[in-house]
Order: structure tokens, then sequence, then C-alpha cells
């Protein structure tokens, strides 16, 4: 029993015979005597050296296979615990992983096949065969490709021990690495912009690695600060017994500087190198100070330097404090605190402040470009800067003699609206004095000279500043709704009126607290016992005669310093049954009076006629006229007359009057 078989160029043909590795054929024509037994194929791609089919590996376990194997391939083992590569140049690279105990794989007709065996824990390939995977672009499956550029590191680390760091190039790692109790970490880390190890426990393996060729390692003495920078990089602070590492840098060096760890200050020239770079590491921090202002270095609230225009690096600890403060204003506004620094540190106070204080009973103002900003109160401070953006006047009041604004500072006042002023418009006290009134001013509550029409200007500094202003004009006090009884017991309601004017404000306001309720009352006084000692027949019959008593009552009690004008009692109200009962009075006289008009009109009216009759009896012509008169009268009433007979047959049938025998 046989088989035909043709193989062609580009394949290899495996061939088992009931199971077992029989032969290999190449390219051609192949006869295989298999006697009856069971004959399998797997077809192989002739490009490929490694063997493709699946089952070789189930295979070369069997220690006999493996002998009969070794005749038509080369076989490779992986031992345990380990990845094995195998590769050639008429291959890809081939990975047999830890499930892999053997694999085969065709002899190549030039040289010999290449491999290595890495344990599961070895992260680093040869580098000459890193060298050539990667020329051949290929990447074994349990391996990654770096590429670290110029300015990148690539760091290894075993259980957080650092292994190896890695430059510009590109790299073969077996990133897959793994073994009992051990952990590999691959990071990537940038120095373009940082010269300082960006990675946890850096101090501790910098430590344990100080000559390590790709950083430098710097230790802070104790109780000192260590500075480090380089010109395409920024700067860093290592505190005082730490330890730092710093990337070498591909050009230059890496520069230092340690000084004591409460100092602040840093020399001219690490000020100047540190200015050159972008980036400060905290706590170094850039200070650019302009023309118009200052910046104050304190320590522990003691003030230490006063840093003029410039730009500045300082390493401020937890204990100090920058405060940048304008010179635009003259003074410096934190009185207290400058006085606390002047008293710690006088001759660095006096360096660059001038102190200006106010005496007992004088005030200061001070100005800038004519124009009032603040003052200063009697026994008070304050402190100038020496260099002042701008220039400033102080001028100084004296208070012992007169509180009066002059009129050259009260413009001044004016210019700022000192009355919207935060400072000014409690200092300033204003009486406004209209025409016809009299103002009067009190200083420590003594009355000062009577004011005439103005507006006036006092300091209210030092001593306390009142005023009032009376108004000379004729004035109405009016008692309204009063109840009072007459004499002979009757309730009535009153209002009483008083004109007056203020003669002389000073004793006007001199003798009571309050002179229009003192004139109030007494006008409510004189009404009640006015009122009191009349009837009501009285009181309703000289309304006029009441006024001028009521003048004379208020005259006598008026304070000095006012004059009564006039005094009147304005209404008188009667209780409602009292004026019922006096309508009806009234009402009666004038009907009275009616019926008397009435009876002198009738008796005049009779006497009348009695007179006409006799005249028209004395005279026809007056009685034709008589009744002409009353002819016209009855006749506007007709609305048609017919005459027969003429006119006087008319007349005489209308009226026909005999005349008396």
């Amino acid at each position: 029993m046989f088989k035909n078989f043709v193989v062609k160029p580009t394949e290899r043909l495996i061939v088992l015979l009931d199971g077992s590795l029989h032969t290999v054929l190449n390219a051609g024509k192949h006869t295989i005597w298999h006697w009856g037994k069971e004959i399998e194929t797997h077809k192989q791609d002739a490009t490929v050296l490694h063997v493709q089919w699946n089952g070789i590996g189930s295979l070369l376990k069997i220690a006999s296979e493996r002998k009969k194997a070794e005749k038509f391939l080369q076989i490779v083992h992986n031992p345990a615990g380990h990845n094995t590569l195998v590769w050639h140049d008429e291959m890809p690279v081939f990975t047999m992983t830890d499930n892999t105990d053997y694999w085969a794989f065709f002899r190549p007709e030039k040289s010999e096949l290449n491999t290595l065996t890495l344990a599961h824990n070895e992260y680093w390939l040869p580098e000459n065969v890193q060298e050539t995977l990667l020329l051949r672009n290929q990447v074994p499956s349990n391996c990654e490709k770096f590429v670290v550029e110029q300015h990148e590191r690539l760091l290894i680390r075993i259980n957080g021990r650092l292994q190896r760091v890695l430059g510009e190039g590109r790299y073969l790692l077996q990133s897959k690495a793994r073994a009992k109790n051990n952990e590999i970490e691959i990071e990537r880390q940038h120095t373009a912009n940082a010269m300082y190890h960006q990675w946890e426990d850096a101090q501790k393996w910098a430590k344990e690695q100080p000559e390590n060729p790709q950083w430098l390692v710097l230790e802070s003495p104790v109780g000192q600060n260590t500075l480090a920078w380089h010109q395409d990089f920024g700067a860093k602070v290592v505190a005082s017994g730490e330890h730092a590492a710093f990337w070498l840098p591909e050009n230059g060096e890496i520069e230092t500087h340690t000084q004591p760890k409460t100092e602040y200050w840093l020399p001219e020239n690490v000020q100047a190198a540190l200015l050159a770079h972008a980036t400060l590491d905290k706590p170094l921090q850039k200070y650019t100070v302009k023309a118009n202002e200052r910046l104050l270095i304190t320590e522990r609230n003691r003030l230490m330097r006063v840093l003029g225009e410039g730009d500045y690096v300082l390493l401020l600890g937890e204990e100090h404090k920058a405060l940048f403060a304008d010179t635009g204003i003259p003074v410096y506004e934190n009185t207290a605190q400058l006085a606390q620094w002047a008293a710690q540190n006088p001759e660095l106070a006096a360096a660059h402040w001038q102190r200006v204080e106010a005496g007992e009973n004088e005030l200061l103002l001070w100005s800038q470009n004519g124009k009032l900003q603040n003052l200063i109160r009697p026994k008070e401070a304050a402190w100038f800067w020496r260099e002042a953006a701008q220039p400033y006047e102080i001028q100084r009041i004296d208070l012992s003699q007169d509180l009066a604004i002059d009129a050259d500072t009260v413009k001044q006042l004016q210019n700022i609206n000192f009355g919207g002023h935060p400072v000014f418009k409690n200092a300033v006290h204003t009486v406004n004095v209209p025409e016809h009134h009299q103002g009067l001013v009190y200083i420590d509550n003594v009355q000062q000279p009577p004011l005439t029409q103005g507006r006036y200007h006092y300091w209210l500094v030092n001593q306390t500043v009142g005023s009032q202003v009376a108004d000379l004009r004729l004035q109405t006090c009016e008692v309204s709704g009063q109840e009072l009884l007459t004499e002979d017991k009757v309730t009535v309601r009153a209002n009483v009126v008083c004109n007056y004017r203020i003669t002389d404000a000073p004793k006007w306001f001199a003798q009571h607290q309050s002179p229009e309720e003192y004139l109030y009352r007494e006008l409510q006084f004189a009404i009640r016992a006015l009122i009191g000692s009349k009837s009501m027949d009285t009181l309703l019959a000289d309304k006029q005669g009441l006024d001028t008593e009521l003048t004379a009552l208020i005259r006598a009690k008026v304070p000095q310093g006012a004059e009564i004008d006039s005094a009147g009692v304005k209404d008188i109200i009667l209780p409602g049954e009292i004026r019922s009962i006096l309508t009806r009075v009234v009402e009666a006289e004038k009907s009275a009076q009616a019926n008397n008009i009435r009876r002198r009109e009738e008796t005049a009216a009779t006497r009348s006629l009695l007179n006409t009759a006799r005249v028209m009896e004395e005279n026809p012509t007056a009685l034709r006229l008589k009744e002409l008169e009353t002819l016209e009268k009855v006749t506007e009433k007709i609305d048609k007359i017919s005459v027969y007979g003429g006119l006087d047959g008319v007349l005489k049938g209308l009226i026909n009057i005999q005349q008396p025998k």
C-alpha cells in the first residue's frame, strides 16, 4: 500500500503513520508506503521556519518522537519558568511561553537558528538581541518596544527598587516579566522641563545609588537648605537633611548653593542666575517690585528688609512674610504695625520712614498735589515714606486758640467734598445760618459769640462742638383742643395762638433748655387761668377783651430774649347741649325781630295807600293816570280786544269810578 504526494516549492509536508512522526517532505513528487497504517499529513508554509501544526508540541513531549523528529527538524526546549525566543533571518521571531516545553523548526538553509531563553522575572534582553530584532522591526509577543526621546528617561524598578535608567534610544524589554514576590515597573520620565526626579521614594534610592551615572545626588546638611539649578531648567530646593536626585543635563552643569535654612536672603549672583530661569520650586518665589512700590520682608512679625524697585528671588519660610506697600500713598496706613517695627529695628525704620507727630493742641493736615488726603489728630503720629512716589505737604493748625476753620482750609475741604470723605466728615462741624437767623456755637458746652448769616466750620477734635440756629422772624406758638372749665362750671374747648419773635438768641436759649416748650406750657397755663375766671356768657360776649388779657398774661411770662407780638383765642368750642340751647335762644330772638319788622312794614304800606288815595281825591288827572296804569296791567293778560263805540266808551265801560258826592 502506498500513496503519492506532490509538494509545491512553497510547501512542506509532515507525514505521520498511526499518529507517529514518519517523515518531512520537501518540494517534489513523493511516494509513501504505509502498509495498511493510517496515514496523516500536515501541510506547512515553506517560508516559515517554525512548524505551524499545533499538535507538534504535544508530540514532542514523547522522547522517542523527539528523537525521530531531530532527523528532520530542529527541536528547541523551553525550560519551566522561562520564555524562549527563536528567530532567523528567514523567519519572524517566535516566542515559546511557559506552557510550551518543546517546539520544532525547519532547519534553515543558511546559518543556524538564534535562540534566547529568559526567566519570567527577567526584563532585560542582551543589547545585541535588542539591536537585531529592532533592526528587523520584530517585537516578540512577550516583549514591548520602548522609544526614549532626547529629553526622556525610562526607569525600571523591581519591588520599588531602581534597577536601570535608560536614556535616549530604542529598547525591547520583556514588559510582562513577572515572578513570585517580584513586581517589575517601567515608568517614563520627561526631563525637558525639569531636571528633578519626579517619582516616589526618590530620596531612598538616590541615597542608595549615589554614583548612578544618570543623575547627580545632593544631600542637604541638617540645618541647611541646598538650591540646585541649571540654565535650561528651573530651580529646586533640597530641604534640610534630605536627599534629591537630578538628571545630569545634556549640556552644562548643575549649579548649587547652600545656606542656613533660617536665611531667606539669597546672594545677588544666585538671584541673578535664578531670575534667568522660567520656573522656581517652592518655597523659592520671584517678586517684582515696581517703581512706586516697596517689598517689606518680616520674620516672626519683625521687619527685616525693605526692598525697592527690581526683581528678587527669595527663599521664605513659614515664619517669613512678604508685604507690598504703595509709596504712591505717602503715609504708611498701618501706624500701629510700623510703630512696633520701629521699636524693634529703629535704624531700618528711620532709613525708610519719617515719623510726624501732632502736639497736644495741634492738628496736622497732609495733602498731595494741593488736595487734602488725611489728618493727624492731637498726640497722634503718622509715618511718611522718605522716598514717596509723589511729594506731599503737611499743614500744622493750632487748636489752643480757636476751633474755627479759616477760609483757605474751608476751600480745601470743599474741594474734596468733605461731607462724603470717610475721615473729614467726622472731623468737621458745620453751622449754616440762613438770612433772618442767628447761630449759637458751644465749645465744651461753653456758649460762643452769636453768629450772623453765613456758613461756619469748626474742628471736631480734642473738644466737643455743638450748635443751635434761632429764627428771628415772627413765629407762632399754638395750643389746640384745650378742655377748660369756666367760672360757671361749663366745659369748653379752646384753641389759642401766640405770635412771638426772638430778639436775643443767647438769652433765649440760656434760660431754658427748650424755650419753645416753655412758651407752650405758659400759654396753656394762661388760657386755663383766664377762662377759669370768667363765665361762659362773659367769654362769648367780649372776645377782644379776652385776647387783650391773654396777651398781657403771656408777656409777663415770656423768657428774656423774645417779645410777644400778639396772643388771642382762636376758637371757643362749646359742648353740644349748650350749643343747642344757644341756637334756640338766637332763633327766638331773630323770630321776634322779624315780626317787628313785618308789622312796621305793613303800617308803612297802609300809610302810603292812604296818602295816595288822598292825592287822587284832590286831583282827577292823577286818578285818570292810575286808571290807565291799572288798565295796562289788566290788558297784559287779554289775548284779543274788540272795540265798539270808540275808546272812551270802552274805558268807561271797563272802569267807572264814581266821584264822591
